[in-house]
């Protein structure tokens, strides 16, 4: 009978686990472990270098990740890297930590797991080859290190971050709301970090063709306010529009008083509105008023089975607009179906098949970070920051 074994290098010790043993030790996987904590800074931003590790992987390949444990106790991991069947060399495996986590200033072990099935990431009880890659320390958020954190999808963190209400419908041409205006911290702010990186805040109204997440991007269209930042540091505040092309490029244009309207007030609220005039036609409304519009000759092949109001962040640590005890609200908001006269009411409803209610939820066995609140049946809703910057300092 063969039984397989799983040999752990680990500096100079060698552990076996009795996962079987297989009694050609020619086919017995080998793998040291280089402890490399990277710099204590490094684990406030989310982009810790939790270890490397190096060996020969077994024929089936499998899912290595590395996690933040205390006392036996998962508290987070990263992403799991696959390592097929062969040699490896120097592979690095990281668990990003932000302030926004909850997790208390301390020395943290870091331990490596390696999991055969995907869906097991994450899931000590059900993965192997348990070894530890050494202490780190996890800093006080209100050390001056932690203000130039700004985790995006390039250092292990997503595209955007939401916090949203969406309903499916048959055919939507309009959707208007009054959204109230609540510039916070952008991610990075004060420091070198925002000579360089983008960063942003917006809350819109819009329609799109479909909300699938793992499809390809959405046929949409977009107006709101916006607090950005771009690549090279230069800040701009105001209404804006945005479309996606067929082809699936976005097209983002604030609007501000070089075109023509005012930037929207902190503590203000506003009126937004976008109608789909026709096929290829889109008007942007601030105030009752339109101030601009969108041609796009494609967008005939499209109909536009979603409505949707969202409060959006790009940057982890940028504040999603509001706080817990004084909320941004966003108010009276409807929709157009085709062939409708009158607007309709959302009458917001998570419990039924047509309306979701939530946020972008957070990798890694960590909590919400933003919270979204409404009453049933009404055209009103409320977002905001579970851990602002602002709070944390």
């Amino acid at each position: 009978m063969r039984r397989f074994c799983i040999i752990l290098l680990i500096g100079t010790s060698i552990l076996m686990t009795a996962m079987g043993c297989d009694d050609d030790s020619t086919d017995s996987p080998q793998f040291s472990f280089k402890t490399d904590p990277g710099s204590i800074d490094s684990m406030c931003c989310g982009v810790a270098n939790g270890t490397v590790i190096s060996g020969v992987a077994p024929n089936n390949g499998l899912y290595y990740w590395v996690a933040l444990m205390k006392s036996d106790s998962l508290i987070t991991y990263g992403d799991s890297v696959y390592l097929d069947s062969g040699a490896f060399e120097d592979v690095s495996l990281t668990v990003p930590v932000s302030y926004l986590d909850g997790i208390p200033h301390g020395m943290y072990e870091q331990v490596v797991y390696a999991s055969a099935d995907p869906g097991d990431v994450g899931q000590v009880e059900r993965s192997f080859i348990a070894t530890s890659a050494g202490m780190t320390e996890v800093l006080d958020y209100t050390d001056e290190w932690c203000l130039d954190c700004c985790t995006n999808e390039s250092n292990g963190g997503l595209s955007s971050y939401k916090a949203f209400a969406m309903k499916g419908v048959d055919n939507v041409v309009a959707v208007k709301a009054y959204i109230e205006t609540r510039y916070g911290r952008l991610c990075g702010a004060g420091t070198v970090t925002e000579a360089f990186t983008k960063a942003q805040q917006n809350c819109f109204a819009g329609i799109m063709e479909h909300a699938n997440p793992e499809g390809t991007r959405p046929i949409q269209a977009q107006v709101g306010w916006i607090h950005l930042r771009d690549s090279i540091g230069r800040i701009d505040t105001a209404v804006y529009m945005e479309y996606t092309t067929s082809a699936g490029r976005s097209v983002l244009l604030p609007w501000g008083p070089e075109r023509g309207l005012p930037v929207p007030e902190h503590g203000t609220t506003h009126e937004y509105e976008l109608i789909r005039m026709n096929d290829t036609f889109v008007a942007y409304h601030y105030d009752g008023l339109p101030f601009t519009y969108a041609i796009e000759p494609n967008w005939a092949d499209y109909v536009m089975t979603r409505v949707t109001w969202q409060g959006e962040i790009v940057g982890r640590e940028t504040d999603m607009p509001g706080t817990a005890n004084d909320p941004c609200n966003f108010s009276f908001c409807r929709y157009k179906l085709e062939g409708d006269m009158n607007y309709r009411s959302a009458a917001f409803n998570n419990s039924t098949s047509t309306d979701t209610l939530d946020v972008t939820p957070q990798k890694g066995n960590r909590p919400d970070e933003w919270g979204i609140g409404y009453d049933t049946n009404t055209w009103d809703l409320w977002i905001w920051d579970v851990h602002p910057y602002s709070d944390e300092r």
